[in-house]
C-alpha cells in the first residue's frame, strides 16, 4: 500500500547520540522489527523506533530499551526457568505477592520434590548473606504462590488457579 509509512530503528538515543548514535537500515514501508540473533554487550541501549508518514510531516517516535535479565533469572537448575531467592520482610500474604509483582517477579511454588528441596536449599543457604534473615529464621515459614483462601485446605496455583499436584505443606498450613 503506497499510503503506508515508513519505519526505522535508530540506536543510541539521547545526549550522546551524536557521538555514538546511529541510523540502523533499512527503512521498511508499514511495520519494522528489531531483532538480535545474539544479544552483545553492545546491543544493550535504547532504541528509537521512528514511523513517518508518507504523505505528510507527520511522525511517531516509540523509545524501546534492550536489557538482558538479571542473572538470577538464569536456569541454574536445569528445572525450567527457575530461580530462588529470599526477600526478609514480614508481610501479609497479600503485600508478599505485590511486593513480588512490583519488582516484575512472582512467588515461588515449587511443583516438585525437587524444586522444593532447592527452594528450601536456596532459603536456608540466604540465613548467612541477608542482613534480615537472622530476625525471621525461626519463623518456619515462608508465603508460596498458592492459596486455600476460596476453599479451606484446597490450595490453588496463584498463576492458573488450578488445584495443585504437588503440596509438602506443614498440618494446618
Amino acid at each position: 500500500n503506497t499510503l503506508d509509512p515508513l519505519v526505522y530503528w535508530v540506536k543510541g538515543v539521547g545526549p550522546e547520540f551524536e557521538e555514538k548514535g546511529s541510523h540502523l537500515g533499512p527503512v521498511s514501508i508499514g511495520k519494522s522489527v528489531l531483532f538480535f540473533d545474539k544479544i552483545k554487550e553492545e546491543d544493550i541501549d535504547t532504541y528509537k523506533c521512528v514511523i513517518e508518514s508518507c504523505c505528510s510531516s507527520q511522525s511517531d517516535e516509540i523509545d524501546v530499551d534492550v536489557i538482558v535479565p538479571d542473572a538470577t533469572c538464569e536456569d541454574k537448575y536445569g528445572l525450567g526457568n527457575v530461580a530462588y531467592a529470599a526477600v526478609w520482610k514480614f508481610v501479609l500474604f497479600s503485600e508478599a505477592v505485590q511486593y513480588c509483582a512490583d519488582l516484575g517477579l512472582e512467588l515461588a511454588l515449587p511443583r516438585s520434590e525437587e524444586e522444593n528441596n532447592k527452594l528450601l536449599e536456596d532459603v536456608q543457604n540466604s540465613f548467612d548473606h541477608h542482613p534480615n534473615a537472622d530476625k525471621y529464621s525461626q519463623e518456619n515459614w515462608l508465603w508460596i504462590a498458592a492459596s486455600d483462601e476460596e476453599h479451606e485446605g484446597t490450595f490453588l496455583d496463584l498463576k492458573t488457579g488450578e488445584e495443585l499436584k504437588y503440596e509438602n505443606f506443614a498440618k494446618k498450613q
